[in-house]
């Protein structure tokens, strides 16, 4: 089903996302290096490799304000890390920003009491890029998250998980839209592959789960329940030369009690063990004529007389 989609938090210490100190400007561990007003310049690059690569395949950041430009202050500590941009009158970070940690990761947007509010971009020493709505240092809201390897999620976002309605895509061609919960797709959703086969129905933590229909690129066709991905339970199979099948699965393959059906018109009604006639059974014949028998192994072994 291409590559799950990853959520906001990422980074390997157990520093959360934009959080660093509650108030940078009280600490007394960093040194101011630079003082002096100086024009925040949204071309400023990424100084992590992966991450420059990205934001200039996505474009330029924009504050989605007349105003792109304007004066704030620079601010360098002794851990590394540097902040540019407004601050409020307690010299916590509030207005627009961009705020590089010291491991090249990148952020720029807006801030409201120290913390990362509204609208904002975070760069990843990885090369993923969030775009989108926070609210308090979590991606809350509309968003967009490009994956370094070419993939893409769009839409709804809360506590730094996908979730809600989204569409996500990826570099082959596959495509996803519908529903997420928790970060993963969850709900009623259609996914498109590059090949040509789709799947119309619903997904429970990543996987096909639930009630659905599967097109195959050759034009088989499945309508009925699966389960972790395979076919579970009732269903109903078609395939392009006119064969049915109508009955049980079991791990994607006919099991339990079922009815198959030849384009001649032939038909086996009975049970089935893992893909093969097994148990008792009865054919109906094209010319309305029935034997029943009993199967081993997809095999007939013994005649039932009536």
């Amino acid at each position: 089903m291409g590559t799950n989609c990853t959520c906001i938090r990422q980074k390997g210490d157990d520093t959360e996302i934009l959080s660093v100190e509650e108030s940078m400007m009280k600490e007394r561990s960093f040194i101011t290096k630079e003082r002096d007003e100086k024009e925040l310049d949204l071309m400023y690059p990424c100084p992590n490799p992966l991450g420059r690569q990205t934001e200039l395949e996505v474009g330029l950041f924009s504050f989605k304000t007349n105003q792109e430009k304007f004066i704030a202050d620079a601010i360098v500590s002794s851990e590394g890390w540097k902040y540019i941009g407004e601050k409020d009158t307690q010299g916590f970070k509030s207005g627009r920003g961009v705020f590089i940690w010291q491991d090249g990761s990148k952020y720029i947007g807006n801030y409201r009491n120290n913390k990362a509010n509204g609208y904002g971009r975070l760069v990843y020493t990885t090369g993923d890029l969030y775009e989108g709505d926070w609210v308090d240092d979590r991606a809350n809201g509309k968003g967009k998250y490009y994956h370094f390897n070419g993939s893409v999620y769009n839409g709804d976002w809360i506590d730094d998980k996908e979730h809600g309605i989204g569409i996500e895509t990826w570099k082959d061609g596959a495509l996803y839209k519908g529903s997420y919960k928790n970060g993963t797709k969850s709900g009623y959703g259609e996914f498109y592959w590059a090949d040509g086969s789709s799947y119309k129905g619903e997904f429970l933590d990543g996987n096909i789960h639930g009630r659905g229909i599967y097109h195959w690129s050759d034009n088989r066709v499945y309508d009925g329940e699966w389960s972790n991905n395979k076919m579970n339970g009732m269903g109903k199979f078609v395939w392009p030369d006119g064969r049915v099948y109508i009955g049980e699965y079991e791990n994607d393959e006919k099991h339990g009690i079922g009815e198959y059906i030849w384009p001649n018109g032939k038909k086996y009604k009975g049970e089935w063990h893992y893909g093969k006639q097994h148990g008792k059974g009865e054919i109906t014949y094209p010319d309305s004529s029935v034997m029943s028998y009993t199967w081993e192994n997809g095999k007939k072994v013994h005649t039932i007389d009536e």
